[in-house]
């Protein structure tokens, strides 16, 4: 599949358009949610998608700000062009054209052969969640639909090609062999873990991999946010690295052979709001997914 490599869009402030503000009871349940919101994004794009991406989140999401990983995800899908629609688990089918997967909970070790460490919550893995997004991410990538991981996404896509986590950085992680760093790497600083606005600027170096889908959608980056305590430990024999950490910490690696397949450690949804090139990452999405919608109907 060609790589589409989309225009630069100049910088904003704020979302080039907002979200609405939304606010569910606790008591509602998911499918009113997904059906309230997918209303409110088919009334928004009024039927003029180029595509439509598939946003995975767990059934006991409800949003209750503006300032929602999902739901800025699903405002930079728009942006770019595509309709987005949400699954979960019992979710009914949808029909769509592209993967996007937010951060979220941790990934159950025992799907990558380990057992949960002290580092982890033993009560916040969902073995039904992650089960759904390693169906969708293996389904992606054996159909050549565009994929992008956020996170959570990012290391889920990971295991779900066969490679293994780091369950606990802080306490399990010392750096990679060939990384010289002279201080150790907070990947989950405070500000952020409790202030959304923090992730819209870049606090960790990086390097950016020449040639890589990465590069030609956004360019060489300098920095980028950061709010995990897991990453990658073992890369999946599937994957290619696109950006490391000055600690050899892996923060992207796409596909191999199939660049529009990718996934990211930091955050893009967010980091788009201080700097318009990571909307490119949507707008590739979007572009990619409709070049696949179109070859399917050849």
């Amino acid at each position: 599949m060609k790589v589409s490599q989309p225009t630069p869009r100049a910088c904003w402030s704020d979302p080039a358009s907002p979200h609405p503000r939304v606010q569910f009871s606790p008591l509602a349940s998911i499918d009113e949610v997904a059906d309230s919101l997918e209303k409110m994004w088919s009334e928004r794009t009024q039927g003029e998608h180029k595509a439509v991406v598939l946003i995975s989140t767990e059934r006991s999401w409800r949003p209750v700000k503006e300032e929602d990983p999902v739901l800025e995800i699903a405002d930079a899908v728009m942006d770019a062009g595509g309709l987005p629609k949400l699954t979960y688990v019992d979710a009914p089918a949808k029909e769509y054209d592209a993967l996007a997967i937010p951060g979220g909970i941790d990934v159950h070790p025992e799907n990558y052969g380990e057992t949960i460490g002290p580092g982890m919550d033993p009560k916040e893995p969902d073995r039904a969640f992650d089960q759904l997004e390693i169906g969708l991410i293996r389904d992606a990538v054996n159909s050549g639909k565009p994929l992008l991981g956020h996170c959570r996404g990012f290391q889920i896509t990971n295991v779900a090609l066969g490679g293994s986590l780091i369950q606990d950085i802080p306490t399990e992680w010392n750096g990679r062999q060939g990384f010289e760093t002279s201080a150790r790497v907070d990947h989950r600083p405070e500000a952020t873990r409790h202030d959304f606005t923090a992730r819209h600027h870049g606090v960790q170096l990086i390097v950016t991999e020449p040639g890589s889908q990465l590069q030609s959608l956004v360019g060489n980056l300098e920095s980028v946010n950061t709010i995990h305590h897991q990453g990658i430990k073992d890369l999946s024999p599937h994957l290619e690295v696109t950006a490391w950490g000055l600690d050899g910490m892996v923060e992207g690696f796409q596909v191999k052979g199939a660049p529009h397949q990718q996934g990211y450690q930091f955050h893009p949804e967010a980091l788009r709001y201080s700097d318009a090139r990571y909307q490119g990452l949507y707008d590739g999405l979007v572009e990619n997914a409709a070049e696949w919608r179109a070859a399917q109907a050849q």
